[in-house]
């Protein structure tokens, strides 16, 4: 008799091992599945309103709330438009952080739970860098715009290397925003016959990598005078490759040739994109 209590007991452990359980369902999904108003069909897939009410737990350990196929180890539906379903009665907004530090949790575009970093954008110094004291200029068509790039003497910093000493260019190492300060001085005092500038332009410009311009900040007086200074600002959403040039214009009383001293950029980055 004992022989044969144990041979069924075994018989019938055996079989629930292998075996899907439904409580107040015939037909149970996954390997576990609780259907709380028993209203699952007898027969195929509960409809996504008939699973709401279900708990259930798949072949691959994953566990599913208001949902039978959970698509990740723990993934709760909770049926209402732009409401997870998930709630802390313990841990509220006006709960005091218990860290120190920037970081949290949110949600991904397929409704993942992943890591943020929520710290403030980083500002990082790009380049200052420092024109030569008597550059020199010819603009035989200023009427029309004759442009010419502000070129510097030194790099006074210049951690990415990304600034060519030669073509006045800085290109842009990393996306993000971008706030750019540039400082122009025009001064003809040292030329022959110390003509004034009738007309005296800058722009600060921002070119893509398809070669596309972008009017960042300009300025324009007409001061007939021999010496004068502007500052070009603009915060500029950028891409990696980006180029950023520092151009001026003039026209004179007399000659063809007008100096500029002492101008300056500088550039920082104040976030990603």
């Amino acid at each position: 008799m004992k022989k044969t209590t144990f041979a069924s007991v075994s018989l019938l452990i055996s079989s629930m091992a292998f075996t899907q359980i439904g409580i107040n369902t015939s037909n149970p999904q996954g390997i576990f599945n609780v259907d709380g108003s028993k209203n699952n069909p007898a027969a195929g897939t509960p409809s996504a309103t008939q699973q709401l009410d279900d708990f259930t737990v798949s072949s691959v350990g994953r566990v599913g709330i208001g949902t039978t196929v959970p698509g990740n180890k723990l993934e709760i539906a909770s049926g209402i438009t732009n409401q997870s379903g998930l709630k802390f009665s313990t841990l509220t907004a006006t709960s005091p952080p218990s860290l120190s530090t920037n970081n949290t949790l949110g949600l991904d575009n397929a409704g993942n739970v992943i890591y943020v970093d929520t710290s403030p954008p980083k500002s990082e110094t790009l380049g200052l860098f420092a024109a030569s004291p008597t550059l020199v200029r010819q603009n035989n068509n200023a009427v029309n715009g004759v442009y010419h790039n502000v070129i510097y003497q030194a790099e006074n910093v210049d951690a990415a290397n990304t600034f060519n000493p030669t073509t006045g260019i800085y290109t842009v190492p990393v996306a993000g925003a971008y706030y750019f300060i540039g400082s122009i001085q025009f001064d003809n005092t040292i030329l022959p016959g110390n003509p004034n500038y009738t007309v005296a332009g800058g722009r600060l410009i921002k070119e893509n990598s398809a070669g596309v311009q972008q009017l960042v900040a300009q300025q324009f007086f007409y001061p007939n005078m021999t010496l004068l200074s502007m500052t070009l600002t603009g915060l500029i959403i950028c891409a990696a490759g980006d180029k950023i040039i520092m151009v001026t214009t003039a026209n004179v009383s007399s000659g063809s040739q007008y100096s500029l001293v002492a101008c300056s950029l500088q550039g920082l980055r104040i976030g990603t994109n």
